[in-house]
């Protein structure tokens, strides 16, 4: 059967394109660290690959949630034990003023004058744009004050109701990350804010019996404000655990992916070179081949 030039010529002519698509398909195998460039090439590991990344795009807004959660709750528990802080002098200073004269008083009022300064500060504290303290009204200052000649003569709360601000932290659940204002500082009146103010009024008043009173009351805050930091505290260690899990749980995902879809770069390496010298070779008979013609036999 006698083969015909031209069949012979498409014939080398195909066979270099299929060269020219594998050194291709091995120089991207190289270049992005992918065994598979097209789902044709393995439609079973493509699948696995493609599950394998939608985990690991799920574990890691998981973990950006995490991040988030123990951002605030950071927040949360810097806040409230500042505030501690401030109570304690607030009663070493009430305390002082009990058998004080007036001028010294005075010093005292000052003195308790910027701690409850501080204290409203540190109530409306944030979290990137959101108050921690300020329930549903989260983007609102949640409390006011009022100072007239450096005086503080009001403390008002204008946050929301208390609610929960869950953050999802893993398939099947979620953690509440916030504490409200009417719960850490509980705004019903007696709240430690408030009780800082009457304080501070009736040192500077010289009214002992008000000043003891105000100092029990502040010492029950504390109590509270105590609780609510162990509260922090254990939640704070719940989400180590939870970042510490999602990192393994991440690595693991990768781990099969990298046996799925990743190359063997040696190997790659090894057969593209092979396959450019079988193309080079190809290309010079076939440039050899197109050159013949009836006038190379005469």
């Amino acid at each position: 059967m006698r083969v015909a030039f031209s069949q012979t010529y498409d014939k080398m002519t195909v066979n270099l394109n299929r060269k020219q698509e594998d050194i291709d398909r091995y120089t991207n195998m190289i270049a992005t660290g992918e065994r598979m460039q097209r789902s044709a090439e393995y439609p079973l590991g493509w699948a696995r690959a493609q599950d394998f990344r939608q985990g690991i795009r799920e574990l890691d807004a998981l973990a950006k949630n995490v991040d988030f959660a123990s951002g605030w709750n950071q927040a949360t528990e810097f806040a409230l034990t500042n505030v501690m802080t401030l109570v304690t002098k607030a009663i070493s200073v009430g305390n002082s003023s009990i058998s004080s004269d007036a001028p010294l008083r005075q010093a005292y009022t000052q003195e308790l004058n910027y701690y409850i300064q501080e204290a409203v500060a540190l109530a409306n504290s944030q979290q990137g744009e959101q108050y921690l303290f300020g329930g549903t009204s989260y983007g609102t200052e949640p409390f006011a004050i009022t100072v007239v000649s450096g005086d503080v003569t009001a403390i008002t709360y204008q946050g929301g109701p208390a609610y929960d601000l869950d953050v999802r932290t893993s398939k099947g659940s979620s953690e509440t990350v916030n504490i409200g204002g009417q719960v850490a500082f509980d705004t019903a009146g007696t709240d430690v804010l408030q009780q800082l103010l009457t304080l501070k009024n009736a040192v500077q008043a010289g009214d002992t019996a008000t000043v003891r009173t105000q100092m029990a009351a502040l010492e029950n805050s504390f109590q509270n404000l105590m609780r609510l930091t162990a509260l922090t505290e254990t939640r704070q260690a719940g989400l180590e655990r939870k970042s510490s899990m999602l990192s393994s749980l991440k690595l693991s995902q990768q781990d099969q992916l990298e046996d799925v879809a990743g190359a063997d770069m040696a190997t790659a390496i090894i057969q593209l070179q092979q396959t450019q010298t079988v193309y080079e070779a190809a290309l010079r008979a076939t440039s050899t081949l197109s050159d013949l013609n009836l006038t190379n036999f005469l």
